[in-house]
């Protein structure tokens, strides 16, 4: 069975290119769901933080409180619990660990749907069923900038290692023999 194609030998999307773009959201995506792994950690532990001092603070000035004169150490105990949790509250605010989180999580799915379509293209020209440049090569460049856009920086070298990394996993993958 042949299959008819409006794509001619010019128009078609090199592997190559479907690799590049590949290679780059899955770099992106694993980098990312690092990151908001990390960032969710951080706030989760400055949350604790909060809560646990919070309840402790509450908990030592109820019982100064209920003793007519407290103790000098006990206030000394209170006041100092009371600032490490507006410490702990004012970092957790400065830094939105959360927020920055929930954009890396934004961009994971994203780049996995990118990765997603790239690999069923590649899957297309293995298969020999012709890949437009003009249109599924554009649809993919147009998604790729379009994440791009709300991507939060990311370490530059951590990137370039990831993509490389990618670039074998495509090639395994897809049984490409290395170029040399």
């Amino acid at each position: 069975m042949t299959i008819k194609s409006d794509v001619t030998a010019e128009d078609q999307l090199p592997l190559g290119d479907i690799k590049d773009h590949w290679a780059l959201a899955r770099a992106y995506e694993e980098i990312d769901y690092r990151e908001a792994e990390r960032l969710s950690k951080k706030d989760n532990l400055a949350s604790t933080v909060v809560l646990i001092v919070s309840a402790i603070s509450s908990v030592s000035i109820f019982s100064s409180l209920v003793a007519n004169s407290p103790a000098t150490w006990a206030k000394i105990v209170v006041g100092v619990m009371t600032a490490a949790a507006a410490i702990a509250a004012l970092l957790q605010k400065q830094y939105a660990w959360s927020t920055r989180s929930s954009k890396f999580s934004d961009c994971v799915a994203r780049w996995n749907m990118q990765a997603g379509d790239a690999r069923d293209l590649a899957r297309r020209v293995v298969d020999g069923i012709p890949v437009s440049s003009e249109r599924d090569g554009a649809r993919l460049g147009k998604n790729e900038q379009e994440t791009m856009n709300t991507q939060p920086p990311v370490d530059v070298g951590e990137r370039d290692v990831a993509v490389d990394q990618q670039r074998q996993e495509f090639d395994k993958r897809f049984g490409i023999a290395p170029q040399r």
